[in-house]
């Protein structure tokens, strides 16, 4: 096992997008917005896990702890927790908020280790975690067959991950009706840009949805498998402000991805301010177009 370490170099994807990317422009109002919607998620899922008292818990894609610092909390100091990423840099993170002085909470161990290779024994575990983990992989049914492998019988799998076919579908429809198209010729440039490098920027990410979701838990031997699937979908509730449009434009949507500012001015060169202007003053003045996402909270035993 790998112990991750400081560096003064630069961070690598997956931390620098926890730590600095997805954020990128949004002002203090917007990342207390955001970590709100995040400790919903994070308490769901641990909540779903039926955590106890000495249980020994696994977060797989810890990232910089979300999910395994509050758990640590929840099993106490008779418990363990092992927070398992592939970033050393998001580890370290971890760690560091682990060390904050607290009273009667589990032991943390932050390990480096591929979602397809856990670094623990078969059937060693009480509870495995995760959250936007399988997402991410290729072989997914190979991670749903991981975390079976890792629990005890009747050990408790509680996972979220976003289901982005919804989302694809709505985005089609806004591009066909028409809604930018003021911004042409510059809009039909950066589109042709986003299509070319759609495959590596999305590949993982589209392309299935809760059924198959569910069938591979099934086909890894997963008993009991509870599914919520929960969409959000329709008109904003309020107008977006400059300050919503700023971030939106600036940060970037996942660890594969740029962000609209960046592909703009990778695209367009010298044109990119006077695009990011009308591109800006157009979501403002009409608001932004219809949108929809969707999730799924799984939980399933071994």
């Amino acid at each position: 096992m790998t112990t991750p370490h400081n560096s003064d170099r630069q961070l690598d994807r997956w931390a620098d997008w926890l730590v600095h990317g997805r954020d990128r422009g949004a002002t203090d109002t917007q990342l207390r917005r955001r970590h709100r919607a995040l400790a919903r998620v994070r308490d769901r899922v641990l909540r779903e896990a039926r955590l106890r008292r000495g249980q020994r818990v696994v977060d797989l894609g810890a990232g910089t702890g979300l999910l395994a610092l509050e758990a640590r909390r929840r099993v106490k100091r008779s418990g363990y927790v092992v927070a398992v990423d592939i970033s050393a840099d998001a580890l370290f993170e971890c760690r560091r908020q682990a060390a904050e002085p607290a009273e009667d909470v589990a032991p943390l161990a932050c390990v480096v280790g591929d979602a397809l290779h856990i670094p623990v024994a078969s059937a060693s575990v009480d509870v495995v975690t995760t959250r936007s983990v399988l997402i991410y992989l290729a072989d997914k049914p190979a991670g749903a067959r991981e975390l079976f492998r890792v629990l005890k019988p009747n050990g408790r799998a509680s996972i979220f991950e976003p289901i982005n076919e919804l989302t694809e579908q709505v985005q089609h429809k806004v591009l066909a009706s028409g809604f930018y198209d003021e911004l042409q010729p510059e809009w039909g440039e950066i589109r042709k840009y986003y299509d070319a490098r759609k495959e590596g920027w999305w590949g993982t990410l589209v392309g299935w949805d809760e059924r198959e979701l569910i069938a591979w838990f099934e086909a890894a031997g997963f008993s009991d498998i509870q599914v919520s699937y929960e969409v959000v979908s329709g008109l904003k509730a309020r107008k977006p402000t400059r300050d919503d449009i700023a971030a939106g434009i600036r940060g970037r949507p996942n660890p594969n991805m740029p962000s609209y500012e960046e592909v703009a001015r990778e695209v367009l060169g010298d044109r990119a301010d006077d695009y990011l202007s009308r591109y800006a003053r157009l979501l403002l003045e009409r608001g932004a177009p219809r949108t929809a996402s969707a999730c799924v909270y799984l939980v399933a035993t071994r």
